[in-house]
């Protein structure tokens, strides 16, 4: 409500409803106190009538009157109504009533609200019901008066809100007369003026966008939850006693979103909701935005370097993320209500589409680079950050959670479905050339063996989650053929063959193997060894004498080695030709012969 009340001949804005909601939700009407409702309806009447602007048109003091036939008392002071002056005051030439300052209108709808909880407090302690009749009227009179005297002096909006005003107040006092066919009709013209209210000036262009939103709240709340409720019992009073009915005034959705300029506005599906383009702000930006997109696309055609097109591209989403987040902060302020959370929503989707945007052209960048890329532990980091965007992806809030009534089956969402499958993917390929990288680089054998089996894994899950996606999945085919070219099997071959031939020649990271086993344990095993012994030699007492002999044996020149030889050859029974033929052929079957060097 106004502190500081026009003077000006222009037309006065009041607004009415949204002053009488925060006045009864601060003074206990809500939870039925209407005691102390009264008593600031009280006082706001004092504040209202000593404004130095209008105390001489409210102060009822005889003073101030010029008609003082009413004054009770013959002092200067005394009360003296002032109703014949001030709300009758019509001008000579016109006809119409004067209404010289707002506060004129706004004692007048205290009045009218004082009267209404004092009604409601006589009616709460169980009072006479011609008392509670009584001030009923006075309520609906007092409101008739402000309608009257709002007629020429006020804006259109505010004139629509007096009309609503007092058919409510007029509603009131038929429901307690039990005239219920006017009390509907009443009801339903205030339920029919407060739709109308709720749809005014809501094109979200102006710069009080959110207190558009709050006022749309505020009367779509007032018709639905006081007006429609009394209207609905008044249905069944006239329903029981066999009186016609009528029809319910249901909001006009179809108006209330309807665009401010046909033909100018567009709109963008994501995740499943329509995201509908309404700031000119971020329409500029989103155009601006395709137009980079062609110029990028034509330098890729020509083979030039876009990376200019690619940065002011981001820079233009990054724009665009700055505008739908002022947006939301200015929302965040205001009270929450459908038409608020509904508009909250549609913001948050726009946050999330175009987060999803700049991470796709990051991704689609970063892909780029493998292209000219040859090493596996170079790929593994750029498959990393492709990971990690994936996950950013699958990472934005669902679009259900930005509203707080929620359904116990969800249908699911094709984005989140097309992100998992990209995530298995990456992993997939991920996981493949870090099994490379450890084969070729530190020759863990183990550890790439297990990778390349993780590789296998996912690769077939990810193949079924493409496979499960609509066809709408970008780059479906491409991934599909990615993923069954990759040559797993023939890896899986190398690293288990190269583990063979680890073992087969004691061979692991480039060392020999050591063993705390003596060689007498390990005669039959095929390895390398370095312990010969379970003991270190020790030193034994020998006579010269041995050494003579030894070394006699040693440096004997005659036929010793011929006659060892013979004995050798005597004693060595030679293979038959076909035995020795079967023998090669059997022993050298298979790769794994040949890499032994046994074939």
């Amino acid at each position: 409500m106004a502190e500081n009340p026009q003077k000006e001949s222009t037309p006065f804005h009041m607004d009415l409803h949204g002053w009488i909601e925060s006045q009864q939700t601060a003074h206990g009407v809500r939870l039925d106190d209407y005691a102390q409702y009264h008593a600031y309806c009280t006082r706001r009447l004092s504040r209202l009538a000593h404004h130095p602007d209008a105390k001489k048109y409210l102060v009822c003091s005889s003073k101030f009157a010029a008609d003082k036939s009413t004054a009770k008392g013959k002092g200067r002071h005394a009360f003296c109504s002032r109703q014949s002056d001030t709300f009758n005051n019509k001008n000579e030439e016109t006809g119409e009533l004067e209404v010289p300052h707002s506060s004129i209108l706004w004692y007048l709808l205290v009045l009218a609200e004082r009267a209404w909880a004092h009604a409601n407090l006589l009616q709460k302690q169980k009072s006479k019901r011609q008392n509670v009749l009584r001030k009923l009227k006075k309520a609906q009179g007092w409101a008739l008066k402000l309608l009257e005297m709002a007629k020429d002096h006020t804006d259109e909006v505010t004139y629509e809100e007096c009309r609503a005003y007092a058919r409510w107040m007029t509603a009131n006092f038929a429901l307690e007369k039990f005239d219920y066919q006017k009390a509907s009709k009443a009801y339903a013209d205030a339920m029919s003026l407060c739709y109308h209210l709720s749809q005014q000036n809501t094109n979200g262009e102006s710069e009080d966008a959110a207190k558009e939103l709050e006022r749309q709240d505020l009367f779509v709340n007032r018709a639905d939850t006081v007006l429609k409720p009394l209207f609905r019992y008044c249905q069944y009073e006239l329903k029981q006693a066999g009186l016609p009915t009528m029809d319910e005034p249901r909001l006009n959705a179809s108006a209330n979103s309807a665009p401010a300029n046909e033909g100018e506005e567009t709109s963008i599906v994501f995740r499943g909701h329509e995201l509908v383009l309404e700031s000119k702000e971020l329409r500029v930006l989103l155009l601006k935005y395709q137009s980079m997109q062609q110029d990028e696309q034509q330098a890729n055609e020509e083979k030039r370097d876009g990376e200019a097109s690619f940065l002011n591209a981001l820079s233009v989403l990054d724009d665009a993320l700055e505008v739908v987040q002022g947006a939301l902060s200015t929302l965040e302020q205001a009270n929450t209500g459908p038409a608020v959370q509904a508009k909250r929503k549609q913001q948050l989707l726009w946050k999330g589409y175009l987060q999803s945007e700049k991470t796709k052209r990051v991704m689609e960048h970063t892909q780029e680079l493998l292209t000219g890329i040859d090493g596996h532990a170079e790929r593994v980091h750029v498959y990393d950050a492709l990971l990690q965007h994936a996950q950013s992806l699958l990472n934005l809030p669902h679009p259900n959670q930005y509203t707080e009534t929620s359904t116990d089956e969800e249908e699911e969402d094709e984005f989140a479905l097309q992100g998992q499958a990209n995530v298995l993917r990456l992993r997939a390929l991920k996981t493949y050339h870090m099994a490379w990288y450890y084969y070729e680089k530190p020759r863990k054998y183990e550890a790439a063996l297990a990778m390349i089996q993780q590789s296998k894994k996912l690769c077939k899950r990810a193949q079924e989650e493409i496979a499960a996606c609509d066809e709408d999945m970008p780059h479906a085919d491409e991934y599909m053929n990615e993923l069954e070219d990759l040559p797993i099997s023939s890896t899986f071959a190398a690293i288990q063959a190269a583990m063979y031939l680890q073992t087969k020649h004691g061979r692991n990271s480039g060392g020999r193997i050591e063993t705390d086993r003596p060689l007498l344990l390990r005669l039959q095993e095929e390895d390398s060894g370095t312990v010969l012994a379970e003991l270190t030699p020790m030193p034994m007492p020998c006579k010269p004498a041995f050494f003579d002999l030894a070394y006699g044996h040693a440096m004997d020149s005659t036929e010793s080695v011929e006659k060892i030889q013979a004995y050798v050859d005597m004693h060595t029974v030679k293979p038959d030709i076909d035995e020795a033929e079967s023998t090669a052929s059997s022993s050298g079957g298979g790769i794994f012969g040949w890499l032994t060097g046994s074939s």
